[in-house]
């Protein structure tokens, strides 16, 4: 299923992509514990609880975007597990990630300047997938997917223990998104200017 890997895993992708947890929080070694906490949640199919997890430390650290993110993917989960109410979770979701692209301010040379727009691409991805708005929900992952691949333009970026990364791997991971979103879109009919029909 899906969105159930995509709840388990997706905490892990930053870790994954770049080598290392994002430096750029107050504190980041509370913002990976509750990530941690969430997933391990999600890994028990207990979305709400990890939801609530991640509800109640953003009360207190609302620009947090690691959290953010886990909270809206979580989201997502419930949201294709809960029919009666998928298109208000799917909404929540995506507020969550708009949110969590606004708080993003990563150096120049910080991998997570690929980072947080492309989780947040995969994250309206799977929005696009559950939602009967998939066009905006696709367009809007087309913009996110370019805006992180543009950030791709040098050999090499530095992860949180500053360490340097090469973008090879990354761009695969743009290229291959891409190339998802833009079938997706054909088979829903929508049009092909990424971000066409994403919000404002």
């Amino acid at each position: 299923m899906k969105i159930h890997c995509i709840a388990i895993v997706f905490c892990c992708l930053a870790v994954s992509l770049v080598g290392g947890c994002r430096n750029n929080q107050r504190d980041v070694k509370n913002s990976v514990s509750v990530v941690s906490e969430m997933a391990t949640a999600a890994a028990k199919g207990d979305y709400i609880g990890g939801i609530a997890i991640g509800e109640n430390y953003l009360r207190e650290n609302p620009g947090d975007t690691n959290v953010l993110e886990q909270t809206a993917i979580l989201t997502l989960a419930q949201a294709k597990q809960d029919k009666n109410n998928r298109e208000p979770l799917v909404a929540r979701a995506v507020l969550l990630l708009e949110r969590s692209v606004k708080s993003s301010h990563p150096q120049e040379d910080n991998a997570d300047r690929f980072t947080d727009p492309f989780m947040a691409a995969r994250g309206f991805d799977a929005a696009g997938d559950l939602s009967t708005d998939k066009c905006q929900y696709y367009g809007r992952a087309l913009a996110l997917n370019s805006e992180a691949g543009a950030a791709l333009n040098v050999e090499s970026f530095k992860s949180g223990d500053e360490k340097a990364i090469s973008t090879r791997p990354l761009k695969e991971q743009s290229r291959r998104l891409q190339s998802e979103l833009e079938k997706r879109m054909a088979e829903s009919r929508c049009g092909t200017e990424p971000g066409r029909d994403g919000p404002a």
